[in-house]
């Protein structure tokens, strides 16, 4: 797959050492098992009333997430993808409970972030276990033509307090058509960037889902 043109690309494996992987996997089940009321500023444990941690900003509360040198690997793969300078951080980790594991919403990464930043910006996907539709994987809908665009969002679940955003019903019966299952081995990582329509299912398998997000914006 190709950024260009439809907005996402597979990076490749991005982590292939196994004990980095078992180390990762590990951390981010300690840290989601160790969060607390303190905590709550930066770790979501439902998107919408579904069970999903989303840990945002997660080297404030495990520091050590930052030493293993994947930033590193992934800001050398996509600036040669991209063809520009780009600053990478380690944005979020990601844990979807075993059996249950929370639906995420069609939505477009953009609608968060600043205007003058979209067009240079997106998101790098890191699978930490092999991932397909069993256990929520991402699925994405490409951009088949026009100028890339932020559609319309309402709040999540029809919440207005609430913390994130989904395409309006309209949207969704206008927008999601040739839905495409991003399936990736342990270690892979795929990018899109913030005009990309893009959600996952649940977690149906009997193992957490775990995932690490990067952001990519411009330098």
């Amino acid at each position: 797959m190709s950024e260009r043109g439809i907005g996402v690309a597979h990076l490749g494996t991005l982590i292939d050492d196994q004990q980095e992987l078992a180390w990762l996997r590990d951390r981010v089940d300690r840290l989601v098992a160790s969060v607390s009321d303190a905590d709550q500023d930066l770790v979501r444990s439902q998107v919408g009333g579904q069970p999903l941690t989303q840990v945002l900003a997660p080297t404030r509360l495990d520091p050590e997430l930052a030493s293993t040198g994947l930033v590193e690997r992934a800001r050398d793969v996509i600036v040669g993808h991209l063809g520009r300078p780009v600053d990478v951080a380690l944005g979020m980790v990601l844990c979807k409970p075993a059996l249950h594991g929370g639906v995420v919403p069609w939505h477009q990464d953009g609608v968060y972030w600043d205007a003058a930043d979209r067009a240079g910006a997106g998101t790098i996907w890191v699978a930490l276990q092999d991932v397909d539709v069993a256990n929520g994987g991402v699925q994405f809908i490409p951009r088949r033509h026009g100028e890339p665009e932020i559609l319309e969002h309402r709040p999540l679940a029809g919440d207005p307090t609430g913390h994130g955003v989904e395409l309006t019903p309209d949207e969704v019966h206008a927008r999601v058509i040739g839905v495409v299952d991003l399936r990736l081995r342990a270690g892979e990582a795929s990018f899109h960037d913030g005009y990309v329509v893009h959600g996952s299912g649940p977690n149906t398998t009997d193992d957490a889902r775990r995932a690490l997000v990067l952001s990519v914006r411009p330098a």
